[in-house]
């Protein structure tokens, strides 16, 4: 068997045949062209000159796979990293035995100590912890009631969690776009000194303004030192609105207002909800304010997490991380949101803008 990196060119039709029977779904997102290089040659942190996805050869056959995504990544001291998320680790059945999930991830841990990995499942968190990653838990998700009878349709058996009331946030001055522009920097801090993947200029634009699904909007302090980034999502089968916030890179003095313009522009927008996945909580005061609730904190109701379509079953982002001089395993030690690795992204292809160039190649 062999480990060789994925080119388009060589591995296509053989790797959709694995994807299609490996994920049971013809319109996996992977399989849109677009998508995978946007997501694995585009990146301005791939230093490789190919896509950074290994794929498993065994005579004709693909019979495994790990994707990653390169990021500089920063510690709470300011000193630079490099670090990836490993993506859509996949192995026959019939090949698990070998361990071939277990030597492709010991390779990545080998080729960049720092990896974070929010997304995994019980059996990835297992494998990662047993080559001496650190289970941090679960990101915490802060959810604003915007429309309460709306909401309910996106609550388990139509219940919301009792004492909470629709958000009320106050005005707040900012400046909306769908773009960085230059004016706003080489890129913004964390809320809190936290190790991470570092959100440069280039990493937004890439991550925000190039995706081939999403469109991203930027919400940026009048002096352009701190901006909150959400999209717009809608459940499939009524329709209902809900605002997604994926990075909120705010300073102190920047935090409430920020948070504060995304429920009014839920309310202007006539969303049932807006929420946020992160692992730190130093954000809480400023959340509060607008109007958010610490899910974990209100046990006697759950709000959808999955609207495409509307699913019940996932309920949190489970995160493993390892890095180089850390290892205190606190999860709020890192600033991690669903903005990293692939946690925000459609599950089909057919949400993907498709561009000639990815379809005919690299």
């Amino acid at each position: 068997m062999d480990i060789v990196s994925f080119d388009p060119k060589v591995h296509r039709p053989r790797w959709d045949d694995f994807i299609v029977a490996s994920y049971r779904n013809p319109n996996y997102v992977m399989l849109s062209p677009t998508f995978l290089r946007w997501q694995f040659f585009d990146n301005p942190a791939n230093q490789t000159g190919g896509y950074t996805l290994w794929v498993v050869e065994q005579k004709e056959e693909i019979v495994a796979q790990l994707g990653f995504v390169p990021f500089l990544g920063i510690t709470p001291s300011g000193e630079h990293i490099h670090g990836a998320y490993p993506i859509n680790l996949m192995v026959r059945p019939e090949y698990r035995s070998v361990g071939l999930g277990a030597i492709l991830l010991r390779r990545l841990l080998k080729q960049f100590p720092c990896l974070v990995n929010p997304g995994v499942n019980e059996a990835g968190a297992a494998l990662g912890e047993g080559l001496g990653m650190t289970n941090l838990g679960f990101l915490r998700r802060y959810v604003a009631i915007v429309d309460k009878q709306t909401a309910q349709v996106l609550a388990v058996n139509g219940r919301l969690p009792r004492g909470v009331e629709e958000a009320a946030p106050a005005a707040a001055n900012v400046i909306v776009s769908t773009k960085v522009p230059d004016k706003a920097g080489a890129g913004f801090a964390f809320p809190q000194p936290a190790y991470g993947a570092e959100r440069s200029r280039d990493f937004l634009r890439w991550r925000y303004e190039s995706h081939p699904a999403f469109t991203y909007e930027f919400i940026f302090s009048t002096d352009y030192r701190s901006v909150l980034v959400f999209h717009e999502e809608r459940e499939t089968e009524n329709g209902i609105l809900v605002l997604r916030v994926v990075d909120a890179l705010c300073r102190p003095e920047h935090q409430s207002a920020l948070l504060s313009a995304v429920v009014l522009a839920g309310k202007e927008r006539r969303a049932a909800i807006v929420d946020f996945f992160c692992s730190l909580d130093c954000l809480r005061p400023a959340l509060d304010a607008a109007g958010f609730f610490d899910e974990a904190q209100h046990a006697d109701g759950h709000i959808a997490a999955l609207f495409q379509p509307l699913d019940f079953r996932k309920t949190a982002i489970r995160v493993l991380a390892s890095c180089p001089g850390w290892n205190e395993g606190r999860l709020e030690d890192w600033y991690i949101t669903k903005a990293d690795s692939d946690q925000d992204r459609p599950n089909d292809r057919r949400a993907i803008k498709e561009t000639v160039s990815a379809t005919q190649g690299r």
